[in-house]
């Protein structure tokens, strides 16, 4: 079998990944194409694993080191994406809120 160049298996959370590099999305990837559907999948899944006190498996996930601190993304740039969605609308209502009480 020929060598595909995988040769690094990381375990880790989102938040150590998106705290140690940046990313890079080459031009083979598609452009994000969620629908309300995969939105709906995805939050009720989050709910369900927070639910059951578990944390929520994003999937596997390939990248190439194109740098010290930086990753192109081979397999899994929809679900980066949608994180990335998730927490700037996150951010953006605690935003509000702290705007309210003020």
């Amino acid at each position: 079998m020929k060598d595909i160049g995988i040769n690094q298996l990381h375990q880790g959370s989102l938040h150590d990944l998106f705290l140690m590099y940046s990313f890079i999305v080459p031009n083979l990837q598609r452009e994000f194409s969620w629908t309300s559907d995969d939105w709906r999948d995805f939050l009720d899944d989050i709910h369900l694993t927070r639910s059951q006190d578990r944390e929520h498996f994003f999937g596997f996930m390939t990248f190439k080191k194109e740098g010290n601190k930086i990753l192109s993304i081979i397999e899994g740039q929809q679900r980066l994406t949608c994180s990335i969605i998730l927490m700037c609308v996150v951010r953006d209502l605690l935003y509000e809120l702290a705007e309210e009480e003020t």
